[in-house]
């Protein structure tokens, strides 16, 4: 029997050489595009909004929990309507550290993080009349206490633990959101809307530029200076005509400051800068660039008769690459123009900052027929990734097309991420989640690390890690090594040949190990690890078996088969 397969396997391998030296060359392309997953942590009850990671590879995550949350081993107690946590997990313990929380008898969140050092910034809101951060306390602007107020804190961490340090409070007396924060140096920045009549940042206090009668939202960018042990507004600044206008994301790169969001009036100045609205009333998405003293230096609009909506940006030296989401066919970017293929598509941009004035070099869209929305972008140099979710049956990124793993008929989101080169062109894209609802709404960088987090629903999958310890939909944040699937399998034994290879309708698999008595799982994962076949209890008796591939997309895959004497791997081409 040893004999016959090594026959088999001899015949087959010089049949096969033109196969295998364009397996080869796939393998060159798999290198550069498909990191695999490498972990995967989940956090029971939480709702994750935000994450961060220092040079060290530590991990914070900030966000919200209803009446408890646990991190590992622990655990935090809280209201029923929600209460703030941050929560840091150490790359050299591999666990979570600490955790500290705060919270009172309404509803509070923390919706950005920022890290600078040993210095953790939150941002969020909170809608109960006081607010404690161990031992700083801020109050509510308005008395009825239904309103939420703007919370900024910050915590410094000393390894095993972290506490709060200072806090301190803006508002107005209606809705006050700020979903974004960024740190250069001891200078932090906020980033939101409102839509009070007015709203005070220590001594400052902005307008709204609503019509009479009219209750809309207008955009505001602060500063604070950290001191230490407190911390001081320096100044805020606002921009908004009659309609709404809305910030979202916000980046610093040194002293300059980029903001990004949308904009539905029909003009709106960002300082001496008017934009036009493509069709008023309906939402154009902006990038805004401001200067370390408040001012508005240049903005550049995201325009088409439909909505657009920019959701995150980051700054990489003169680079600004901004992401977000757009139903126009067209819409611009300068003189780039991007058709949607479905109800919503995404968009990721590059916008050169000049000094004075600045342009966009390049925009690229991705998604499929339903909502695609990217949530959370992060720059490396000229590398840009960019995470968030699809509802698509499938999403195209480039040259890769990810497949949602909701049933057919069904709908739900599915969580991506992608790596973009500096020229715009896509190097590669990852897909999680679960037949429910998952989002990706942060991502970071750290060395040659990809953090991911948002929120999953049980059971997630991310590659082929899964969330087990997750119920309903929970926080959770992943990792995503340079390490290629190629090179995952790489030290693989020959023990398994598909016949053909490469394939297209099916394939046959001849095991070379003898099975034993037992039985046979085959699975087929493609080059981002998601499962896309399997056969079961098979038994010996009917090898060598055959493979369906009918509907996968061309491309890489990599099979492997479990028997009683351990599991093989093999790699396939399907054309």
């Amino acid at each position: 029997m040893k004999a016959f397969f090594t026959l088999i396997i001899r015949q087959l391998c010089h049949r096969m050489l033109p196969s295998l030296l364009l397996l080869l060359a796939c393998l060159g392309n798999v290198r550069a595009q498909a990191p695999a997953w490498q972990s995967a942590v989940g956090a029971n009850g939480a709702q994750v909004y935000a994450m961060a990671a220092d040079a060290s590879g530590n991990v914070y995550l900030a966000g919200a929990f209803n009446n408890s949350v646990t991190f590992g081993t622990i655990t935090l107690f809280g209201s029923s309507l929600g209460d703030v946590f941050v929560a840091k997990w150490s790359n050299s313990a591999g666990r979570f550290v600490w955790a500290q929380q705060a919270g009172s008898i309404g509803n509070e969140r923390a919706t950005g993080i920022a890290v600078s050092g040993n210095s953790i910034y939150i941002v969020g809101d909170f809608s109960s009349p006081t607010l404690s951060f161990g031992t700083s306390s801020i109050t509510n602007t308005t008395t009825t206490n239904t309103f939420p107020d703007i919370f900024i804190a910050k915590l410094t961490d000393v390894g095993n633990t972290g506490s709060f340090t200072w806090a301190r409070q803006a508002g107005g007396a209606r809705y006050d959101l700020a979903p974004a924060i960024a740190v250069s140096g001891s200078s932090v920045y906020i980033a939101g809307y409102y839509d009070s009549a007015t709203i005070s940042f220590g001594t400052t206090t902005l307008g709204n530029n609503t019509a009479p009668g009219v209750i809309s939202t207008d955009i505001f960018v602060a500063r604070l200076s950290d001191m230490g042990s407190t911390g001081e507004f320096d100044w805020a600044n606002r921009a908004g005509g009659i309609g709404n206008e809305e910030a979202y994301g916000l980046a610093t790169n040194g002293t300059d400051v980029y903001v990004v969001g949308y904009f539905a009036s029909g003009r709106v100045n960002f300082g001496t800068t008017r934009l036009t609205n493509t069709r008023e009333g309906s939402e154009d998405g902006y990038i805004a660039k401001l200067s370390d003293t408040g001012s508005f230096t240049w903005a550049l609009p995201v325009g088409g008769m439909g909505s657009e909506i920019a959701t995150a940006v980051a700054a990489s030296g003169n680079n600004v690459f901004v992401t977000g989401f757009f139903s126009s066919s067209p819409a611009s970017f300068g003189s780039t123009t991007l058709a949607a293929a479905g109800a919503s598509d995404a968009f990721v941009a590059n916008a050169v900052d000049a000094g004075p004035s600045a342009a966009f070099a390049w925009a690229q869209r991705a998604g499929g027929t339903g909502l695609d929305t990217p949530r959370g972008i992060a720059a490396s140099g000229t590398d840009v990734y960019v995470t968030g979710y699809f509802d698509s049956p499938a999403a195209s990124f480039g040259p890769t097309t990810l497949v949602n793993v909701a049933a057919p008929g069904t709908s739900s989101t599915d969580i991506f991420v992608c790596k973009l080169t500096g020229s715009g062109s896509f190097a590669w894209a990852a897909q999680a989640g679960s037949p429910a609802r998952d989002e990706g709404l942060a991502v970071a960088t750290s060395g040659t690390t990809v953090y991911v987090a948002g929120n999953a629903s049980f059971p997630a999958s991310f590659g082929t890690i899964g969330l087990s310890q997750v119920s309903g939909l929970a926080g959770f944040f992943a990792t995503l090594g340079t390490s290629a699937l190629a090179v995952a399998v790489a030290q693989a034994r020959p023990d398994v040949v598909l016949y053909p290879n490469p394939a297209s309708l099916g394939t046959e698999v001849l095991v070379a190990v003898p099975v034993g008595r037992g039985l046979a799982t085959l699975t087929l994962l493609d080059a981002c690890g998601r499962v896309v076949r399997q056969r079961a209890s098979l038994p010996a008796s009917v090898a060598p078996y055959t493979l369906a591939l009918a509907g996968l997309s061309a491309g890489l895959y990599v099979l492997k088969v479990k028997t009683e004497n351990g599991t093989q791997v093999c790699r396939l081409v399907i054309n």
